[in-house]
């Protein structure tokens, strides 16, 4: 959903004050790598180079990943989402909700990149790109993803004081930035006032062409030249109240039939 690579503005909560997140499953280097060289390698040179590139490209972003504390909280193959610790620096004013105090403990959401591929799979995304069985896909998964959030929260008592959920959210420039926010308030995400503005333009550049050979290393076919290299970037945030009542499992447990006439 998140941008992962970019300069944060809060500070990563550190292993003397804060209980060390435990991953929901074990991922080890080598695991990670042998399934991202799970495809055969064919003859022909052009796609040995791509292969390679894609190969170094998803190796990049498991060392970054390593390196911000990024990890999988939920075993579903279907959940699209991954999640880092933090705290933030400074009080942040939001559009129509509370702002987030100084200081609060937070979680970052990140976008998950082997499950939102697109192909064969419980774990791939069904349907081609911009379509509308793909559309349906990302809106229940992410909902689901968010489910799988607030019962991993609910099942871990040292992270009782997370008070807040922040999606950064990093999206082609000719994206409509209305529709964007529209969007993420349907999920119960409100967005901050203004989009974050580069400090130093050639370093975001850099990014966003990682995230575009890194979108380009899962969907290759979705990537629409580097016409869609630049990107717009916009915080959203979600208290934790607002992701248990409406992602809670109480919310999701069957009602009971009623009898005729109650």
């Amino acid at each position: 959903m998140s941008e992962n690579h970019y300069p944060e503005d809060h500070r990563p909560a550190g292993p003397a004050s804060r209980p060390r997140l435990k991953p929901a499953q074990d991922f080890g280097p080598a695991d990670r790598l042998r399934r991202r060289a799970g495809a055969p390698v064919a003859a022909n040179g052009a796609w040995r180079v791509g292969a390679g590139f894609r190969g170094a490209v998803q190796a990049l972003d498991w060392a970054l990943r390593e390196r911000q504390g990024i990890f999988e909280y939920s075993r579903d193959p279907r959940c699209m989402l991954r999640i880092s610790a933090g705290e933030v620096a400074h009080e942040v004013a939001l559009l129509n909700a509370r702002p987030v105090p100084a200081g609060a403990r937070i979680l970052d959401i990140h976008f998950w990149n082997e499950h939102m591929a697109i192909g064969g799979g419980p774990a791939r995304l069904p349907g081609a790109e911009h379509s509308l069985r793909f559309a349906t896909a990302i809106r229940s998964r992410f909902a689901l993803s968010l489910s799988e959030l607030a019962d991993y929260l609910a099942d871990h008592a040292e992270l009782a004081d997370v008070a807040a959920i922040r999606a950064k959210f990093a999206y082609p420039i000719h994206a409509d930035p209305g529709m964007i926010c529209d969007v993420m308030s349907r999920f119960g995400f409100a967005p901050e006032p203004a989009e974050i503005r580069p400090h130093l333009i050639s370093t975001y550049l850099l990014i966003d062409l990682f995230l575009w050979a890194l979108a380009w290393s899962y969907n290759a076919r979705g990537v629409s030249g580097l016409a869609s290299v630049r990107r717009r970037r916009r915080h959203f945030w979600m208290s934790r109240q607002m992701l248990d009542t409406r992602y809670g499992a109480r919310l999701r447990q069957p009602r009971p039939l009623r009898a005729a006439g109650d």
